[in-house]
């Protein structure tokens, strides 16, 4: 095993238990988003549906149609890679 490989299996394992650590425990961070999210008013549902269209309509509007032109790409192309090798 190289130097390069064991630092990194090293690491990968240091990183996880701090993940792991992280969610069993209740670092202090949590304090802080606790007390703020007491300050939040929770909103209704209808205020929440309309943020959440108005958010995937205007601003994820262009992603959503390139994900469509790929898709239709895709599928026009697709047939015609698998005809390729006849």
């Amino acid at each position: 095993m190289r130097v390069s490989e064991l630092i990194g299996s090293i690491t990968s394992i240091f990183f996880a238990f701090i993940l792991f650590f992280s969610l069993a425990s209740n670092p202090p961070i949590h304090l802080a988003w606790r007390r703020t999210s007491e300050l939040v008013n929770p909103g209704d549902l209808q205020m929440l549906g309309a943020s959440m269209a108005e958010y995937i309509w205007r601003n994820l509007f262009p992603a959503l149609v390139a994900l469509i032109l790929v898709a239709v790409a895709l599928a026009v192309s697709l047939p015609t890679l698998l005809r390729r090798g006849e």
